[in-house]
């Protein structure tokens, strides 16, 4: 029996690992070519709202409807949020301007006080967004005829953010009407 010399044992281990190496390299190339995939179609879809909402958390759930104008989808997934976190102003804010959307200026008036209140232990807010808020009071205010109120927040809309036209129309409007109390018989 001839036994053939190691050398020519070589190539042929060498091609059965190149072979298992290219096998393995290709493997990798398409895990990684699945996972770029799948985290471009995740970003797709959570850029365009469509992602499932038990991937979303809430608020942006809320982003989401309130951009659809589905404005009670907004506030129950707005109001899941800031029940799960309490201290989510951002939540608390985006449900007041659901309610202002959808109409209920009343109730989004109170959900802007809320929101007011609550940055105001919080402190997370910026100066024009809170300024924004209380024009906005001021102008709900104003649409149910409560001008003294809609006075005092149209000034700390000022107060915040000296130069927002809104606010300076806001009170020049409202400081050419008569009160509620010279209205009085």
């Amino acid at each position: 029996m001839a036994v053939e010399p190691r050398a020519s044992r070589l190539p042929a281990a060498w091609s059965r690992a190149s072979r298992a190496a290219q096998r393995a390299a290709f493997a990798v190339g398409l895990v990684a070519f699945a996972g770029s995939l799948a985290t471009g179609l995740v970003h797709a879809l959570l850029s365009s709202g469509s992602l499932p909402g038990i991937l979303l958390p809430p608020h942006r759930q809320g982003d989401a409807s309130l951009g659809q104008r589905d404005y009670a989808r907004a506030e129950a997934e707005f109001g899941a949020a800031f029940a799960i976190d309490p201290s989510d102003t951002y939540s608390l804010h985006r449900l007041a301007e659901t309610f202002d959307r959808a109409g209920d200026g009343a109730t989004a008036f109170a959900a802007y006080e809320d929101w007011l209140g609550a940055e105001a232990v919080v402190g997370r807010a910026q100066p024009r967004d809170l300024a924004l808020a209380h024009n906005r009071m001021g102008e709900l205010a104003e649409g149910q005829g409560r001008l003294i109120q809609a006075v005092e927040h149209f000034e700390n809309a000022l107060a915040l953010h000296p130069d927002l036209p809104a606010a300076l129309a806001g009170l020049e409007r409202v400081r050419g009407r008569p009160t509620e109390e010279e209205q009085a018989p």
